[in-house]
């Protein structure tokens, strides 16, 4: 009755369906709503799935930097389990594909979206 009680709280957020980006919600140290251990590993998968993230944008960046005839000073680069998001500006059409074929070459790209505009860069 008593565990009952104390777990009563927790039990609407421990019935929810995770999102593949949902934040893992604090567990006071002080309840007993992370005994069952869940909290540390849900912790845990969620720090490696955001230095994973980081990781590969760092990649990402790394070749698009290197890539000829492509300014990416201008890209902005965003990375979701796999799939890379390309946005920000460039100064012609050419470089589009560039930054996008660029991308996928990268080892642990999945998926490129491309929200890349043309435009004028300001000096």
């Amino acid at each position: 009755m008593l565990a009952a009680l104390l777990l009563a709280p927790a039990a609407p957020a421990l019935a929810q369906p995770s999102a593949s980006r949902a934040t893992v919600p604090a567990v006071d140290a002080g309840s007993d709503a992370g005994v069952a251990g869940t909290a540390a590993p849900n912790r845990d998968t969620a720090r490696a799935r955001r230095k994973s993230n980081r990781l590969l944008v760092k990649r990402v960046a790394a070749v698009l930097a290197r890539t000829r005839g492509l300014d990416s000073s201008r890209i902005l680069i965003r990375a979701a389990d796999g799939t890379v998001t390309l946005s920000g500006t460039v100064t012609d059409n050419v470089q589009i594909p560039l930054a996008v074929n660029a991308a996928q070459q990268v080892t642990g790209v999945t998926a490129v979206r491309n929200q890349l505009r043309i435009g004028t860069q300001i000096e």
